[in-house]
């Protein structure tokens, strides 16, 4: 899995909204989930969901068994109409420079 569209794909969930939230404490999400890893940076989302519980539960497998470090570190359920469940997710995305960047270009 690569992004959340292809986790959207493969599990059939609809995301309805992603939005980005600004880190208290880099380079830590500052969660309990996220302070188990050290000293890397991170990108926190924000990320709705609506499917059914089990799609639901693939689509948070499937973003924790990503290429890239991914972390779920909140999760709110809330039923909605005909099966349908809406979630709420925090989510930590992991990142290490693998190397130096110039820091002047051209």
């Amino acid at each position: 899995m690569q992004t959340l569209a292809d986790a959207q794909s493969s599990t059939h969930v609809k995301v309805t909204s992603v939005s980005a939230v600004q880190s208290k404490d880099q380079p830590n999400a500052g969660t309990q989930a996220a302070s188990t890893i050290v000293n890397l940076p991170n990108l926190q989302f924000k990320v709705q969901v609506v499917g059914t519980s089990g799609e639901i539960e693939n689509f948070m497998g499937s973003l924790e068994s990503a290429t890239r470090l991914i972390a779920v570190t909140d999760a709110t359920l809330q039923a909605g109409s005909g099966g349908q469940v809406q979630a709420t997710m925090d989510i930590a995305a992991y990142y290490s420079p693998s190397h130096s960047y110039p820091s002047q270009l051209g």
